[in-house]
């Protein structure tokens, strides 16, 4: 045993030596039997990066567009890693270890130990963490800010010159990131994914909101009808009796009780006002990038409320 703890790896990643492991099992390198053990883990890890690839988890490189792409070579002493990464990544994961090293207390050259990961403590007090931002997602939520007011202003400059060039045939909502996208349209798209998971329409006229496609049930997270209708065509106002009074028959005709019910509690106004879009965790519908960071950490949140709860008590206390 001590054979295999008298020694100490460290990794490096993009030149850098990250992280100290004493091995606490296997066989020490230079035993004979340790080439029979790297065909092993290096076929099973192998078979590991090929599934994730498989799911688009990573993204191997590519010497020419219709060449494969490669995600790893492993040699007798190397195992070289090759994935994507985006400049927005690395900068954020660049800020997070600048705060990590600070929050561990280290001076000049000499860094302290880390008694917690950084994920760990980048999360809500209620969650257990120390309330630090995670950058990235509120880097995803600063962009959803972009895609806001580019749906709310369709007239705007920029608004224009986006749906000339990619997506001159559908809404916003509705556009991809095409090929060959720049990096703004690509990073408005991933903002918009945010967007997307609380946004809903308001109500005005209903003449150009779909009852059974649009997002306007006031029920998070999906906002549409569990209701499969017979014609998907139908737009609200075929279910507004007059400016400012719902069709209630009408309404539990097509539509089952759970949306019966949410329908009828969507106020109407008495003007003809259009339908609009909404930010559904705001009061006054407008997004903000605060509310977007809390509805991504919700999104991605782990553990039980149960023992949320219990975390946010404790904190009361302290």
């Amino acid at each position: 045993m001590r054979c295999i703890t008298s020694v100490r790896y460290s990794f490096q990643i993009n030149g850098k030596s990250y992280g100290e492991v004493i091995p606490s099992r296997g066989l020490r390198q230079g035993d004979p039997l340790s080439p029979y053990l790297f065909l092993i883990c290096a076929q099973g890890f192998s078979a590991v990066l090929r599934q994730a690839e498989n799911r688009r988890d990573i993204m191997g490189l590519k010497v020419a567009r219709s060449a494969p792409s490669i995600t790893h070579l492993f040699f007798a002493d190397d195992s070289l890693l090759f994935v994507k990464a985006s400049t927005r990544s690395c900068l954020c994961q660049e800020i997070e270890s600048l705060l990590a090293r600070y929050w561990g207390g280290s001076v000049h050259s000499k860094h302290k130990i880390h008694w917690k990961a950084w994920r760990k403590i980048s999360v809500p007090k209620s969650e257990g963490g120390l309330g630090f931002r995670n950058f990235v997602q509120y880097n995803q939520a600063l962009l959803a800010k972009q895609a806001w007011r580019i749906l709310v202003n369709p007239t705007s400059l920029l608004s224009r010159i986006l749906q000339a060039k990619y997506y001159t045939n559908s809404s916003f909502l509705e556009s991809k990131e095409g090929r060959s996208p720049s990096l703004i349209w690509r990073s408005i798209c991933w903002g918009k994914t945010l967007l997307r998971d609380g946004l809903r329409k308001r109500i005005g006229n209903g003449q150009s909101t779909m009852a059974f496609k649009d997002l306007w049930i006031p029920r998070p997270p999906s906002f549409l009808p569990i209701t499969q209708g017979m014609n998907e065509n139908l737009k609200v106002n075929e279910f507004i009796q007059q400016p400012g009074r719902w069709n209630g028959e009408l309404i539990q005709q097509n539509f089952l009780t759970p949306d019966s019910q949410l329908i009828l509690s969507i106020p109407l106004s008495p003007f003809d006002h259009p339908d609009s879009w909404f930010w559904h965790y705001r009061k006054n519908g407008n997004y903000s990038v605060k509310s977007g960071y809390w509805t991504v950490i919700s999104n991605n949140k782990s553990g039980d409320s149960s023992s949320s709860d219990e975390i946010s008590k404790w904190w009361k206390a302290f």
